[in-house]
């Protein structure tokens, strides 16, 4: 006692048992009720004031020094009823069981340092315990499951975290593999926020990875003109960089925008220049729709060359020539590009020299689709009606010539209606554009710059 007494600061009143090694023998003489006298008696109150285990080591075998005792301690006792000094729950009886905590043998790796904040917070972690059914696994620690408790400290969290997150072994993992890969072994409440928060601040992630969700621009739909007759306004561009097919290597396609959606496919070379652009569409387009009123496309030197410029200032045609990588603009293009380059790999992915056979029918099945925006095909807008390829046959009564053009030009005000109600509500019902703050820190798309 009078030992323990050198110590009480740290030893009164723990949590947690401490482990104390002893060679005096005569302690288990007490483990069993004996009569005591008033020396040993006034231990008894004491040893109440301290949380300790008592284990018996040899002299031989403990390095502590040998404790004295002063026989002249012990005095005649007339009321000495017998007392157990040492009940049983002061001894253990396999302390191999017992972890002894050793400021001296402690390491800094990740799971020492979170214990060692465990003995910090355990009124925290006992308010934890019912809530989140958690455990002491191995008699001192908290665990929730088979994973390791950390405490509310930002710092072994994000420890934590970039263990299994920076690693050269990790590679910088999503949010959802990260989380798979820490729930094994550590656990705090709102984990996945904590993960979540990291992953998408991670500058090495931001730096390197692809952005699958990147920031949508904002939508300037092109507003039909009224009664706008087809191919009046049109978009025009080039798929490059093709297979040789029959002596081809490009496609020039031109899409209606404002009326039907028709798009017209022509095969041509690459090294076409802008003369070479003008005599395709004087062969393919102006001898069925005539010249048209405005022109969409991107900034392709075919398209903005002096010849070109000179050409639709003569013909009075409107050129709307767009940025670079400027889909806002000629989306509706690109989006026929799109269609067109699925339908090729769809049936020219084993032969991919005879491409330009294809584009008839290719040209067929996209004016023969139904149009998300006016819910009729190009056909119906164009012609009245849909020609039979595949479709089964069926009796019907022919239109007279009054009923025919009737239809068609209800059918193309419907669509223009529709179309224009279509482009309000990207605009209104469903924005995508969310503009940044004023002295926002972004990062900066360069892939194109």
């Amino acid at each position: 006692m009078c030992r323990l007494r050198c110590w009480s600061h740290l030893l009164k009143g723990t949590t947690i048992p401490v482990l104390v090694f002893t060679d005096h023998a005569n302690l288990r003489y007490y483990w069993e009720p004996r009569k005591i006298g008033p020396h040993i008696a006034g231990y008894l109150p004491e040893r109440e004031q301290y949380n300790i285990i008592l284990e018996y080591k040899p002299g031989a075998t403990n390095r502590a020094d040998a404790l004295s005792r002063r026989p002249d301690y012990k005095g005649p006792n007339p009321i000495n009823d017998d007392v157990t000094v040492w009940p049983d729950h002061y001894f253990c009886d396999n302390h191999t069981s017992i972890r002894v905590f050793d400021m001296d043998s402690i390491g800094d790796n990740l799971d020492s340092r979170i214990k060692l904040a465990q003995y910090k917070e355990q009124p925290l972690l006992k308010k934890w315990a019912p809530t989140h059914n958690l455990s002491l696994l191995d008699g001192i620690h908290w665990y929730h499951g088979t994973a390791l408790v950390v405490v509310a400290d930002n710092a072994l969290r994000r420890g934590v975290i970039s263990l299994f997150h920076d690693h050269v072994t990790a590679s910088h993992a999503g949010i959802t593999k990260t989380l798979q890969l820490i729930t094994p072994y550590y656990w705090w409440p709102n984990l996945k926020t904590f993960v979540t928060e990291y992953v998408k601040g991670c500058t090495t992630c931001q730096m390197t990875k692809v952005n699958t969700h990147p920031t949508h621009p904002p939508m300037f739909p092109i507003t039909p003109a009224d009664n706008a007759r087809p191919f009046e306004t049109i978009a025009m561009d080039f798929i490059t960089k093709l297979p040789q097919s029959g002596g081809f290597d490009t496609i020039l396609t031109i899409t209606d925008t404002d009326c039907s959606k028709v798009s017209i496919f022509i095969p041509c070379h690459e090294t076409i220049d802008s003369e070479g652009v003008a005599l395709l569409y004087l062969n393919h387009v102006i001898p069925h729709y005539g010249i048209p009123c405005k022109i969409i496309s991107d900034c392709d030197v075919r398209f903005i060359s002096k010849f070109s410029t000179e050409l639709c200032c003569i013909l009075k045609i409107h050129q709307n020539i767009s940025m670079a990588y400027h889909p806002q603009t000629d989306g509706a293009s690109k989006r026929t590009n799109q269609t067109l380059e699925q339908y090729l790999r769809v049936f020219c992915g084993t032969q991919q020299n005879n491409w330009h056979a294809w584009l008839p029918l290719a040209q067929y099945t996209k004016n023969s689709w139904p149009s998300a925006t006016t819910k009729k095909t190009p056909y119906d807008l164009l012609i009245g009606y849909t020609p039979q390829v595949h479709q089964p046959t069926r009796k019907t009564t022919i239109p007279s010539l009054e009923q025919r053009l009737s239809s068609i030009e209800e059918a193309r005000k419907a669509a223009q209606e529709a179309q224009c109600k279509a482009q309000e509500s990207w605009i209104k019902e469903k924005p995508r554009y969310v503009p940044f703050a004023v002295a926002s820190k972004v990062w900066l798309e360069g892939t194109n710059l």
